[in-house]
């Protein structure tokens, strides 16, 4: 008999006779893997049998490998970028009609009203 490589999302041991699914929070991305690897922080997976896992969306994060969800930030905070891997990453965001070089509201002080001719808009 010949072998057959395992799809991605999947994996054997040596001398298996069959491939197993990854498991959920898991991901094998190319074919012929011998093992599962676990989302990255900042990134999950909620389907068994993936090749590989998606960023946390904006105002949520991920601090564990391995995730199958993302946690949302405190009520009235946002992440500016999707991949976040830290609560403390979730900060408040200026308001729209209001800026500051990253979109969040700085350490004791406020955002900038944005001046005539431009806008913000919220991210959410």
């Amino acid at each position: 008999r010949a072998c057959s490589a395992c799809a991605t999302g999947s994996f054997s041991a040596p001398a298996a006779n069959n491939c197993t699914t990854c498991d959920a929070g898991t991901f094998a991305a190319a074919e012929n893997s011998s093992s599962c690897e676990p989302c990255p922080l900042g990134s999950f997976q909620q389907l068994p049998g993936q090749s590989g896992c998606a960023l946390c969306p904006i105002s949520t994060f991920a601090n564990a490998t391995g995730s199958t969800f993302c946690h949302p930030c405190p009520s009235g905070l946002n992440t500016k970028d999707q991949g976040s891997d830290s609560e403390s990453l979730c900060a408040e965001l200026c308001d729209p009609g209001y800026s500051s070089d990253d979109g969040l509201v700085p350490d004791g002080g406020s955002c900038t009203p944005c001046p005539a001719g431009t806008a913000s808009v919220s991210p959410n």
